[in-house]
C-alpha cells in the first residue's frame, strides 16, 4: 500500500495523483489498497494542507469530505479549479454541499453511507474518461 501523509512526496511519472482530504484516513487506506497500479493516494487532515499540496505537485483526483475543520467545502472548490481548472472532484458526506457547489461539471457528489465501489466507479471513470477542458 502507498500511502502519503505529508507534503513533500513525488508521484510516479504517468500515474495520477488521488488528494483525500479528510479527518478520517479510512478513505484513503481504501483506496491505496483497491486501485494501486491506478493511482497514487495522498492523505492529508486538512483543507488548507490539499491546497498547499496541490501548488507543490500535481493533483489529479481529490476526493474531499464535505465538511473540512479549516475550510468551507465551497471555498476549497473554488481555490482547487483556480489552481487545476477542469479538475474533477468528489465530494462525500452526510449533507450534500453548500448551493453552487455542484455547478461545474467535474464535481460530483457521494453521499453517505459511503459505498467503496460508487467511489471506485467514479475514480475508473475519470482515469478512463476524456478529461475535462
Amino acid at each position: 500500500m502507498h500511502l502519503n501523509s505529508g507534503c513533500d512526496t513525488r508521484g510516479e511519472v504517468g500515474r495520477p495523483s488521488n488528494l483525500i482530504l479528510d479527518p478520517d484516513s479510512r478513505i484513503a487506506e481504501a483506496l491505496a489498497l483497491a486501485r494501486p497500479q491506478r493511482a497514487e493516494v495522498e492523505w492529508v487532515s486538512t483543507g488548507v494542507a490539499g491546497l498547499l499540496l496541490s501548488t507543490e505537485r500535481r493533483v489529479d483526483l481529490p476526493v474531499t469530505h464535505v465538511h473540512l475543520a479549516d475550510l468551507a467545502c465551497g471555498d476549497l472548490l473554488r481555490l482547487l479549479t483556480l489552481l487545476r481548472p477542469g479538475i474533477r472532484v468528489a465530494i462525500l458526506g452526510a449533507d450534500p454541499p453548500p448551493k453552487g457547489c455542484l455547478e461545474s461539471e467535474g464535481i460530483t457528489y457521494l453521499p453517505q453511507p459511503f459505498q467503496l465501489k460508487r467511489l471506485l466507479a467514479w475514480l475508473d471513470g475519470c482515469l478512463d474518461g476524456p478529461p475535462l477542458l
